[in-house]
């Protein structure tokens, strides 16, 4: 990637006291210092010239800055109307949509055909984001480039018997390749933020899953994760009103141990337990 200078603490001040801007921790505002991590973000996505790609939450452009010299057809998405006036006098070539992302994007992505989102998301919107994405309220992004908190991509990027593993990790691991790219310190921000982050990449899968789809079966997978340390054959008997014993014949057919925890199982044993459980047909 072509050199891109990077604000420093300065600088930042600088801009943000001409904007008349008092970050907000409370509302994750945590703007980027460092160029390797900047850099990373961008090659996450994956962006050719042609590729439409959003960002949401670019603040005063570090990221906005790269992206354009990445691709022609860039959307920036701020609720912040002095950022998004920034926005639009630094970068006129960049598309501004101002407002709230999870808001704005059921009606934009229609209107844009195939697209990348490549963003360092505020925090509080993390998970709802991933929600719009995967409950199906919009057409699913081409690739997916995010920094985030630490211990979400951990959730989500979590394999089989990491305890990390929950029903996140399950859905989004059904459709999407998911990388930690990087782990970043505090200390890549102004302000530093009181946790890690990490560049979590998604790339979705060439075969996907047809399976573990619809309302019944994810509100199924959903309570298998309340209790993720108990024994999956007493939470599964409770809600299913049988007996353990039950269960634990359904995990023995899928390959499992009968004492395993919900966050143990693969895909392909979750899938097996769900057809036993018959919340799911073949």
């Amino acid at each position: 990637m072509d050199h891109l200078p990077m604000p420093t603490a300065e600088d930042y001040h600088a801009i943000l006291a001409g904007l008349g801007v008092r970050l907000t921790k409370d509302l994750g505002q945590h703007l980027l210092l460092n160029e390797q991590v900047r850099d990373i973000v961008v090659e996450g996505g994956a962006l050719k010239s042609s590729d439409c790609v959003i960002e949401i939450g670019p603040g005063t452009g570090v990221l906005t800055a790269a992206l354009v010299a990445q691709s022609q057809n860039v959307h920036v998405i701020e609720q912040d109307p002095r950022f998004a006036e920034y926005i639009r006098t630094t970068f006129p070539m960049v598309t501004v949509h101002e407002g709230d992302a999870l808001r704005i994007l059921p009606d934009l992505v229609p209107t844009l055909g195939a697209y990348k989102v490549v963003a360092n998301l505020p925090y509080q919107i993390t998970t709802p984001l991933f929600r719009l994405l995967l409950e199906g309220k919009v057409t699913a992004p081409q690739q997916v480039s995010l920094l985030i908190q630490k211990e979400v991509a951990e959730r989500v990027a979590a394999a089989p018997r990491n305890r990390h593993r929950g029903y996140l990790s399950v859905i989004l691991q059904r459709d999407w390749v998911c990388e930690i790219a990087a782990q970043v310190p505090p200390g890549a921000f102004f302000p530093p933020p009181k946790v890690d982050s990490a560049v979590l990449v998604l790339t979705p899968h060439t075969d996907a899953s047809e399976l573990l789809r619809g309302a019944k079966v994810q509100r199924w997978l959903r309570s298998m994760f309340l209790q993720p340390r108990k024994q999956l054959k007493n939470v599964l008997a409770g809600q299913l009103h049988c007996e353990p014993e039950v269960i634990a014949e359904y995990l023995k057919e899928a390959g499992a141990d009968v004492q395993t925890r919900a966050f143990e199982l693969t895909e392909a044993q979750i899938i097996s337990l769900a057809i036993s459980c018959h919340v799911m047909e073949r």
